[in-house]
């Protein structure tokens, strides 16, 4: 009855704050702490409603949770590490992260949830992957909208020597422009970036807001349209 009545004060809490100007780690902060503390609360409710003497345990629980400090120490640390990823608002529901796993090996994704113990988080192919809280806390995190949805990406292309370079800077930047997900403003910008041994390397950078519906798509429709523009003009 006491677990219930917590979820149902949750419910509570949760239609309370729809539509209010509380961000969405502070709901999810204050649903968490709710919880925690409801069920301590109640938990002490239920011990005295059977008539169990809490002095009696006090010895006993002190025993019994030093052991299960040295035993769920990584359980308690991915809790604390949650309640400050909350407080810090590094990291929200809804953003877009890429989180370094180590090996060469990252997670990208959106947060979908922030639970007490980890962080649902879903990719592309949506397969929900749940990645410990201490994890984020430890490990380096890129957070593609933490101040801004606006997120700058860069294009390698080169070309011949033989090529008009102030014609292929246009090109690859009139390629672009108008697709939907590169934003008008700041407008792509484009510019030798060295001389090879064999080509010209140029640098093509754009904006996007949209993160969330994948980086490399994008980028690779993009080589597309910049591969007709160069075909068209007989730029190799």
């Amino acid at each position: 009855i006491i677990v219930w009545g917590v979820s149902q004060f949750n419910r509570l809490i949760v239609g309370a704050l729809a539509g209010t100007r509380v961000t969405e780690s502070g709901k999810a902060l204050l649903i968490k702490l709710t919880n925690v503390l409801g069920l301590i609360i109640g938990g002490f409710l239920a011990l005295q409603m059977l008539g169990i003497d809490l002095k009696a345990l006090a010895v006993f629980g002190g025993a019994v949770g030093l052991g299960l400090g040295f035993g769920l120490k990584s359980i308690a640390s991915n809790y604390i590490a949650g309640i400050i990823l909350l407080l810090d608002k590094s990291l929200k529901p809804g953003d877009v992260i890429e989180v370094d796993q180590g090996g060469g090996h990252t997670t990208y994704g959106v947060i979908e949830d922030m639970k007490s113990r980890y962080v649902v988080v879903r990719p592309r192919n949506h397969a929900d992957i749940l990645i410990p809280n201490e994890t984020l806390l430890i490990n380096q995190v890129t957070n593609w909208s933490y101040k801004s949805r606006a997120v700058r990406q860069d294009m390698k292309i080169g070309v011949s020597y033989d090529s008009d370079m102030e014609l292929v800077s246009e090109i690859l930047v009139e390629a672009i422009q108008d697709h939907p997900r590169v934003l008008k403003v700041p407008r792509p910008v484009c510019f030798i970036d060295e001389f090879g041994d064999s080509i010209v390397n140029f640098e093509l950078r754009f904006w996007m807001r949209d993160p969330e519906n994948g980086v490399k798509i994008l980028k690779g429709s993009l080589y597309m349209l910049v591969w007709k523009k160069l075909k068209e003009h007989n730029i190799q």
